[in-house]
């Protein structure tokens, strides 16, 4: 006769179901609590079924949290990692750069090379060159005066220093040479801000200046001359702009 177990559920014919041993007087207990969870559902009373629905609430719930607890952290990837090194390096450089900036050390003009674009303006008749080596009044003066005129800026220059090519001739060339270098006293930097303000209304803040020994040859098809200079210049803000020529 086919029997049905009531611990698997399978089919036996003997006295004991030999798939699991159900039945079997000495695995009577260790069979049933190994195979009680998969007992069939139509061999279960009501008790064994609503006990069965709560221990498979209980494992889901267990999982989910096992789930979530260990779940690992994740790690930044790393085209992430470099990303935010570089944006760090970049921020760091910019800072950097306008610290630089800020105390005049690069992008502006140094205390010499202010007084060459000062005579390579005048030689080749470049305008904008001319009045960047002075402070932003007197440039704003010159640009006026050239409208006044009805000159173009270059034509303005050009006439303002006609005695040179006329003295030198047309495609003279100026070279210079640099001497000695004082530094201005305070009173005397306070006199050139006192001269400035006089001069256009606005208060300026002379951070350094310097009395420079400059040398230019002139040369054209005409003639050729050698002219001493002193040039005043001080440091406003971050640039250097010529105060004072004597020569």
């Amino acid at each position: 006769m086919i029997k049905y177990c009531k611990s698997c559920g399978k089919e036996y014919k003997g006295d004991w179901c030999e798939h699991c041993g159900f039945g079997k007087p000495d695995l009577e207990i260790k069979a049933f609590d190994k195979y009680k969870v998969n007992k069939p559902e139509r061999f279960m009373t009501e008790e064994e079924k609503a006990q069965r629905a709560e221990e498979y609430k209980k494992q889901a719930k267990e999982s989910s949290k096992n789930k979530t607890s260990a779940k690992p952290l994740q790690k930044p990837a790393k085209g992430s990692q470099w990303g935010f090194i570089i944006l760090v390096a970049v921020v760091f450089a910019a800072i950097v750069i306008f610290m630089l900036w800020q105390n005049g050390i690069i992008f502006h003009k140094d205390k010499t090379e202010v007084i060459t674009t000062y005579f390579n303006s005048i030689q080749t008749n470049d305008f904008e060159g001319y009045i960047s080596t002075m402070v932003e009044p007197m440039a704003e003066d010159y640009r006026e005066e050239a409208e006044n005129h009805g000159l173009s800026e270059a034509e303005f220059l050009r006439q303002s220093y006609s005695d040179y090519s006329e003295g030198f001739g047309e495609g003279y060339t100026i070279s210079l040479t640099f001497g000695n270098e004082e530094q201005m006293s305070a009173d005397e930097i306070s006199s050139s801000e006192e001269i400035l303000e006089n001069a256009y209304g606005e208060s300026f803040n002379i951070k350094e200046a310097y009395k420079i020994a400059t040398t230019a040859q002139y040369k054209g098809s005409i003639t050729e001359e050698t002219v001493n200079y002193y040039v005043y210049v001080g440091r406003i803000k971050n640039d250097w702009y010529i105060l004072n020529i004597d020569g």
